[in-house]
């Protein structure tokens, strides 16, 4: 049941923003700077599911990407260069060259995002749409707190030996919620397979409705990885089960991942 995953995106004024609670063990709440080696170790991904193209600057800052469904651009403001004024990211979504979302991103200090302060274009109107995030003292994201017009949704996210073994997701609106288990091992996969590459697909396995913020981990700007690929979800809640397979090349990294019946690629 993988269409949990995709809920109507709604919206909300700024104004419940300042309502967010956070789970975040990282005390710094804003930063200036981005450690552009701290989440792809190994190397940066060229493509990656649902991204055709990452493009990054001559300072190894993520600046565009192409994915199926638009064109992403990120601009950054008092990044790296320590100017005066206040330090963010500004990421605008499109298609055609036309606008279609724009979100003000503030970083913690580590230079992962806290605060998202979007607006989407919808024909002749906008609506404001806000995100906060928490990360574990380890920079590896714990909490998502969503608040739109028709949304009040919250994600929180067990680790266990810098592996994602738990999602709980949660409709504060009082529609319920879901929660998804993940397992590294199987009858297959005896050992673990080490996440050389960092890959982290949010939203396609781990069951965690990011909608336009899915990208920021592929710009490197939403945590550190697991340290090991799953290889299983189980949901209590409907009592299925997916398996996921890999393929890894010589050097350790993805090449592809196979989820619920497709095959996708990764290029490095």
């Amino acid at each position: 049941m993988k269409e949990l995953k995709f809920f109507a995106a709604g919206l909300v004024g700024l104004a419940l923003l300042a309502g967010f609670s956070s789970c975040s063990d990282d005390d710094e709440e804003t930063g200036d700077t981005i450690n552009t080696e701290a989440v792809f170790t190994n190397g940066w991904p060229k493509s990656a599911p649902g991204i055709r193209s990452i493009t990054r600057n001559a300072e190894g800052l993520v600046t565009a990407m192409e994915t199926e469904e638009s064109d992403v651009t990120f601009e950054y403001h008092n990044i790296k260069t320590r100017a005066d004024g206040e330090a963010y990211v500004l990421m605008t979504v499109g298609y055609m060259g036309e606008k279609e979302y724009e979100a003000k991103l503030t970083l913690n200090g580590k230079g992962f995002v806290t605060r998202a302060e979007g607006t989407e274009y919808i024909e002749d109107y906008t609506d404001p749409d806000n995100w906060s995030f928490g990360y574990n003292s380890d920079g590896q994201l714990n909490y998502v707190h969503h608040v739109s017009t028709d949304e009040d949704e919250e994600t929180r996210i067990t680790y266990s030996g810098g592996d994602i073994t738990k999602v709980v997701e949660t409709d504060n609106e009082g529609d319920g919620g879901y929660t998804f288990n993940f397992s590294y091992t199987s009858d297959k996969v005896t050992t673990p397979i080490e996440n050389k590459g960092g890959i982290m697909l949010y939203d396609g396995i781990f069951e965690v409705d990011l909608d336009q913020m899915d990208v920021l981990y592929f710009a490197g700007l939403l945590g550190k990885a697991t340290k090991h690929l799953p290889v299983s979800e189980y949901a209590p809640d409907e009592d299925y089960t997916y398996r996921f397979e890999w393929g890894v090349n010589n050097a350790g990294l993805p090449e592809w991942v196979w989820i619920d019946g497709y095959r996708e690629y990764f290029e490095w």
